[in-house]
């Protein structure tokens, strides 16, 4: 293959979709690494990405042109093409990729477990999202479950920092009751002074 595909969508209207086709980048700079995406998954999450895409910066993970984006998507790919040392071709990563065929990183932080997309356009995002995790590092990966893996690895990560934020801000006894574990969702509409105008119940 000797371009690369990838599919953007209008910011403002995520109906109108384009394919665009680029020549595939052949000379790499220094630390720069090439990747083939392989899979990636299609979840409510990429809609959540579109939507929140200006106000959270999802838009700026992969820069297109003015009033385009690129979704991100979880998922794997390979290693093609490298000029870092510590990162080989023929590693298989999982991580955050436009909807397309491949793309270019800025490999930095590399180490056993991971490498980091050190590009300037992601300096000021979250760094969880410019990580790559080495499927070789992973004791528990498995070719075979890497469709599973694209699914739930990101709902993993949120869950626990979810469960994380309750905690820490003592949130939790607010949310459920004590005695049975059971969210206590009309008492949180209690405390705002409303009623949630149906009965809760639980199977």
């Amino acid at each position: 293959m000797t371009e690369q595909v990838t599919l953007e969508v209008r910011k403002d209207n995520w109906a109108e979709t384009r394919v665009l086709r680029e020549p595939l980048p052949t000379d790499l700079a220094e630390n720069e690494v090439l990747l083939r995406i392989d899979r990636q998954a299609l979840t409510s999450n990429n809609i959540t990405y579109a939507l929140a895409g200006d106000t959270l910066g999802y838009w700026g993970f992969f820069p297109a042109e003015d009033g385009w984006g690129r979704i991100p998507a979880m998922g794997w790919a390979d290693v093609i093409a490298s000029q870092h040392p510590g990162v080989q071709v023929g590693e298989r990563v999982w991580g955050w990729f436009p909807l397309g065929t491949h793309v270019k990183i800025l490999a930095g932080d590399v180490n056993p477990i991971s490498i980091r997309d050190c590009s300037p356009h992601r300096a000021e995002y979250a760094p969880i999202y410019s990580q790559l995790d080495r499927a070789a590092a992973n004791p528990f990966y498995e070719p075979e479950r890497e469709d599973q893996d694209s699914l739930m690895r990101g709902l993993y990560m949120t869950s626990w920092l979810v469960e994380d934020m309750l905690d820490c801000n003592e949130w939790s006894e607010r949310f459920f009751d004590e005695d049975d574990g059971q969210p206590t969702w009309e008492q949180e509409w209690a405390d705002f002074g409303e009623d949630p105008g149906y009965d809760v119940e639980y199977i």
